[in-house]
């Protein structure tokens, strides 16, 4: 039925040529415009989906994190669309300009069939004046109506390609090795062009360490996060998705309906939260007690933890060393470090007693140099130690001084070990992030207190997380006994 309430059958030979006309010059239109047409995903309960946060942002590094088939892809298509066409309504590139797009995955699967469809689907009939192909029959560069340009590459290539071209804007899809990044971060210096990154962080972890927390901690301004799940997509049912998921560990439900980190499955201190844990440093009060813990390197970086115990036996982890250094020069920074505290007790590896280090071992040549040692207790007490470390954290007994940079890395990175194809979690940890944490073991085996009782001693500002003013100070009106 028409708008004038006819039905097209009542209508005659001309009337019905001039509406299929109308029609298919309104399909024509819309296709034409179909770009400026998107609606991206609505969030869950009512807040702004990460498609909307996105597009908004005008951050120099836009990273999403999304479970799968949450909608990253499609928005960062038509995201890259819309700079290489100049009509992106919250961010302005001159055009024509040369873009970018880097599949994680092998040319023919993430390009072909991932990357180009996505563009294809999302940009109106006119956008696109071409797509060339290589030699080898597969596209490698879209041509667009407004003179603007996009290679299209796979960190399949060699990294080699990927230096000294100059690009206005790029999109990375899917997680991929540091080096890309490097080159193409070279490459849009000098039009200081936006980079835009849309995964499933499944694998390459220094992602996390140098894009996402930096953004997450505030740390660096010019990258924002954007956490999805794949509930955001309403065009995939609740039974469909359940049927997926029911199969997968939680660590994977984690990774691949949230948009969690994967390289974090199977954290081994997983009860260590930067926001309630990690803190402003303060001066310790010269009576609390300190213990030193050294784990020495032939060579790798040494690596020094310091932990100061409360009155109230609440330990801070309040300095470190992590140095390349001989063993005197590693003598001379602990001394000059242990100035500002009273060090009762100071542990070291085992392996600073064995062969190797020269014609005397390295406990021996600290020893020498007035930094005496004990042995740490190590035989058989690994895990128990590391059950130590999990359980002052969730008592909120134990806490990082933000300054200690290598602690916090090694707290969060280091994870155990997993099983061939990767689909289980072992419980021996990965010798990988792990010298900081051991000095901490040692520490913590040792149990350590803060013992005595004298005279009353006003113990000056505490930490007090999980408040409202959880960066600033408070004096805190408790007094302790002390010796």
């Amino acid at each position: 039925m028409t708008s004038s309430g006819y039905y097209p059958s009542a209508l005659d030979r001309s009337e019905k040529e001039r509406l299929v006309r109308y029609l298919l010059e309104r399909k024509d239109d819309l296709l034409r415009t179909r770009l400026q047409r998107f609606v991206p995903n609505p969030g869950l309960e009512g807040a702004l989906g990460f498609q909307e946060r996105f597009i908004r942002s005008t951050a120099k590094i836009r990273l999403i994190t999304s479970g799968n088939q949450g909608g990253k892809t499609t928005v960062g298509a038509w995201d890259h669309a819309c700079l290489a066409m100049g009509c992106h309504p919250y961010r302005k590139l001159p055009v024509p300009n040369v873009g970018l797009i880097v599949t994680a995955k092998p040319h023919a699967e993430g390009i072909e069939k991932d990357i180009v469809p996505a563009l294809v689907g999302l940009v109106g009939s006119e956008d696109i004046v071409e797509i060339k192909n290589n030699m080898r029959g597969s596209p490698f560069k879209i041509v667009w109506k407004s003179g603007s340009v996009s290679y299209l590459m796979s960190a399949e290539q060699d990294n080699q390609v990927f230096e000294g071209t100059p690009y206005g804007h790029a999109w990375f899809d899917e997680p991929f090795r540091r080096e890309i990044f490097v080159a193409v971060g070279r490459g849009l210096l000098k039009a200081d062009g936006p980079l835009s990154w849309t995964c499933t962080p499944l694998e390459e972890p220094w992602i996390y360490e140098e894009i996402y927390c930096p953004a997450i901690e505030g740390s660096d301004p010019d990258i924002a996060v954007f956490e999805g799940s794949t509930d955001e997509n309403r065009r995939i049912s609740e039974e469909a998705k359940q049927k997926f998921f029911k199969h997968l560990t939680p660590d994977e439900v984690a990774a691949r309906r949230y948009g969690k980190f994967a390289h974090l499955m199977g954290r081994v201190f997983k009860t260590y939260e930067p926001k309630v844990h990690r803190i402003p440093p303060f001066p310790i009060p010269a009576h609390w007690p300190v213990w030193v813990a050294i784990d020495p390197h032939r060579q790798k970086p040494h690596a020094v933890v310091l932990v100061a115990i409360a009155p109230n036996q609440t330990a801070y982890i309040c300095a470190e060393l992590y140095s390349v250094c001989t063993i005197r020069d590693l003598a001379h920074q602990l001394q000059a470090l242990e100035q500002d505290y009273h060090v009762v007790q100071r542990v070291i590896d085992t392996s600073a007693q064995e062969e190797g280090w020269g014609r005397v071992s390295a406990r021996s040549m600290l020893n020498d140099l007035g930094v005496r040692t004990k042995l740490a207790q190590k035989k058989n007490l690994k895990a128990s130690g590391l059950t130590l470390i999990n359980q002052r954290f969730q008592d909120g007994s134990l806490f990082v001084f933000d300054t200690c940079a290598r602690m916090h890395r090694e707290l969060t990175l280091q994870v155990y070990k997993r099983s061939r194809d990767k689909t289980s979690v072992q419980e021996e940890p990965e010798k990988k992030f792990d010298d900081m944490t051991d000095a901490l073991r040692y520490i913590l085996i040792e149990r350590p207190e803060f013992s005595g009782c004298a005279r009353i001693h006003e113990i000056g500002p505490i930490y007090q997380p999980g408040t409202a003013e959880s960066d600033e100070w408070t004096d805190n009106p408790h007094r302790w006994w002390i010796g």
